[in-house]
């Protein structure tokens, strides 16, 4: 009998599972809200990549921090990193 691994679970699905909603529900969610991107000068946002977005998710999880009641904060620098 062969056991099948289980494939191991990725940064946004883990912080799905804690706050019991869909995944991709909570990356439109994050993105949309407190994950706005880069103020661009003519005052528009550019949007938050996806590498940038999935750093931010694996220090939330790694601190246990929740970015919905502000425990931590996504912003890109004028450098063009998330910090």
């Amino acid at each position: 009998m062969t056991k099948e691994l289980a494939k191991p679970k990725n940064a946004i699905q883990m912080m799905a599972e804690k706050f019991k909603v869909d995944p991709e529900s909570l990356k439109i969610a994050l993105k949309a809200t407190v994950c706005r991107g880069q103020k661009q000068q003519d005052g528009t946002y550019r949007p938050m990549t996806d590498p940038e977005f999935i750093s931010f998710i694996i220090v939330a999880n790694a601190y246990g921090l929740n970015p919905i009641t502000k425990e931590i904060y996504a912003f890109v620098s004028e450098r063009g990193r998330s910090e």
